[in-house]
């Protein structure tokens, strides 16, 4: 079988694929917010998983934080993530909502401290 990408790369052979969803899955390992639930999830779309079977993939290699299960399991937003987005609808009004300058990636928001 040949993974397509969607035709952003080179179509993938399915070793290559597998190394590459061995390797996300090891990165987020833990999954503790929904930027990342939806980051593996959409990868997983693009190796051709199907909704059910990403979810299925993750639920079985992956540890979700309480919030990251609720919002994207069991309310089963895990079904409106799409490949046409880069961030979720749901995901998106909550950033609009961090006034400018106040949010940096990487940084602890109730300390002011970078994240080593």
């Amino acid at each position: 079988m040949e993974v397509s990408l969607m035709g952003l790369f080179a179509p993938l052979d399915e070793d290559a694929a597998d190394v590459l969803f061995e390797k996300a899955i090891s990165r987020f390992s833990e999954i503790n917010d929904r930027f990342s639930f939806d980051n593996l999830f959409r990868l997983l779309l693009l190796l051709d998983y199907d909704h059910e079977d990403a979810r299925e993939a993750i639920l079985a290699r992956c540890s979700l934080s309480l919030l990251v299960f609720q919002e994207r399991m069991e309310n089963q937003a895990y079904k409106k993530i799409s490949l046409n987005e880069k961030i979720s609808s749901d995901l998106r009004s909550l950033f609009e909502t961090i006034p400018s300058g106040q949010f940096s990636p990487g940084q602890n928001q109730r300390h002011g401290e970078k994240y080593q």
